[in-house]
């Protein structure tokens, strides 16, 4: 089977972001998880490593604030939630993270699917 040889356009014209329905029920609901835009990991990532320590302090609900949309794929977050996100549950938060590392490749279990 020949594979199609994609061209600019066919790139740029394509909505690939993932993003997964996850049930939150320390929230009584659930949220959109998507997918980072490359640009989005590029910032993530940067931010991961300019923090002045190497610890992870704030690691989940910045990924929380970078993956969790509306049905329209609009954030739902900024980064100006970030201290009420970190006083939220562990739990939810680290379900949220856990899904949007998923989501992101940014697992192994990620790389295997």
């Amino acid at each position: 089977m020949e594979t199609k040889v994609l061209g600019k356009l066919d790139i740029l014209k394509k909505k690939d972001l993932k993003k997964e329905l996850l049930a939150i029920p320390e929230w009584g609901g659930s949220v959109w998880v998507q997918e980072m835009s490359a640009g989005d990991r590029d910032e993530f990532d940067a931010w991961m490593l300019n923090r002045e320590t190497k610890d992870q302090k704030g690691m989940r609900a910045r990924l929380v604030i970078a993956c969790c949309v509306d049905g329209d794929k609009k954030p739902l977050f900024t980064n100006l939630d970030l201290p009420d996100l970190l006083k939220m549950s562990s739990k939810a938060v680290n379900r949220i993270a856990e899904k949007a590392m998923l989501v992101c490749g940014m697992t192994e279990e990620a790389h295997v699917e």
